[in-house]
């Protein structure tokens, strides 16, 4: 019963990274042996809203960030 939507945070589960609360989807646990699941527990954090996205340092200046921001409101995605 795997979701394309359930990609995302098995993936972040696999790095070893926690996996944010709101994102959609679930751990696909069950591709991973019992003693992984017990040694790894799933993990999962505050991260990714949308207030903490916007204190992320990106390292870009401030022009390149409008830049990419004027870009994806002609996409659509803002």
């Amino acid at each position: 019963n795997a979701r394309l939507v359930d990609m995302a945070p098995t993936i972040l589960y696999t790095l070893g990274v926690p996996v944010p609360q709101e994102m959609d989807g679930i751990v696909l646990e069950d591709l991973f042996s019992p003693l992984y699941r017990e040694t790894h527990p799933v993990e999962y954090s505050d991260q990714g809203k949308a207030d903490d996205i916007a204190a992320v340092d990106t390292g870009l200046t401030s022009e390149e960030e409008e830049q990419i921001r004027r870009h994806l409101e002609r996409l659509g995605y803002l």
